[in-house]
């Protein structure tokens, strides 16, 4: 079956462009949802992988990115985001029928896959978290997120540049370089956005102990965008979650020159659910 692509209103009547990489009789969906300032076709070769392994994969650009409607790296409220996920889950289940789902989300995308479990009733089988924005590995000065915080309040929708370094995207130069020279990728985020978004990390790591689905965190340990630590300690105070740990690789585990081993690690783990709910 061949991939293929389109527009939903979301609940505001923003345009969100989605990808979708169908196959028959799949044993399970996979719900895709991208990072800061990037866009779901980055993820061909994600998709790709699921499909040869029996998933179905579909994914969305978020506000503000890629091809989606919006002002670039903003959003005017986390909750925005949040019945954003939700409509592309209603639209994905119409594509995808009855098929079990797994919720899938990468940096930004893993905090806000981790949010939406917290914050709204779903049935998804489970859920993976790779290098999950829930902390920086350099977090900022105290000075910065006061200042940050002040001009939120005052000018909410400024966009700042998010200081991103792409050579901590992976330890292939090439991924760098293609990321720089991408159309579709951008380097900005509003305040507001980016205060929601740290509060929402916040709010996710203090709940951490009621998540109620099986969850497995990807990280890297020498990721220098995301905080490894962040993720080890999530996983250590939620009863339901494991936690893949690879070392030496750089912020996208997905990206690194051994990518489909960590892909086939993250196939397993839902693979090894799937056969928990058949029994």
């Amino acid at each position: 079956m061949a991939p293929f692509s389109g527009f939903w209103k979301s609940f505001d009547g923003t345009d969100l462009h989605y990808r979708y990489w169908p196959i028959k009789r799949p044993k399970a969906a996979i719900y895709l949802i991208h990072g800061m300032g990037e866009h779901s076709g980055r993820y061909e070769h994600v998709a790709s992988f699921f499909n040869e392994k029996g998933f179905s994969c579909i994914s969305f650009d978020l506000r503000g990115h890629g091809k989606s409607a919006g002002k670039r790296g903003h959003a005017s409220s986390y909750n925005a985001v949040m019945n954003d996920v939700e409509v592309f889950c209603r639209e994905a289940k119409r594509l995808e029928l009855a098929t079990p789902a797994f919720l899938y989300g990468h940096s930004l995308g893993g905090n806000i896959v981790l949010n939406y479990i917290l914050r709204r009733d779903t049935d998804f089988l489970g859920v993976v978290s790779t290098s999950p924005w829930l902390m920086l590995t350099t977090p900022p000065p105290k000075i910065q997120k006061i200042g940050a915080k002040f001009l939120a309040m005052l000018m909410p929708n400024l966009i700042i540049k998010t200081g991103l370094d792409v050579t901590g995207l992976s330890r292939n130069k090439a991924v760098a370089t293609e990321y720089m020279n991408d159309e579709l990728v951008h380097g900005y985020i509003s305040v507001r956005f980016l205060n929601e978004v740290m509060k929402a990390a916040k709010f996710a790591i203090e709940r951490a102990g009621s998540f109620p689905l099986p969850l497995l965190i990807v990280h890297g340990t020498d990721d220098p965008i995301t905080s490894h630590d962040a993720s080890n300690n999530f996983v250590n105070h939620c009863p339901n979650a494991s936690f893949a740990s690879w070392q030496s690789l750089f912020h996208e585990t997905h990206n690194e020159d051994c990518w489909k081993d960590v892909l086939q690690y993250n196939t397993d783990w839902m693979d090894s659910h799937l056969t928990q709910k058949t029994k």
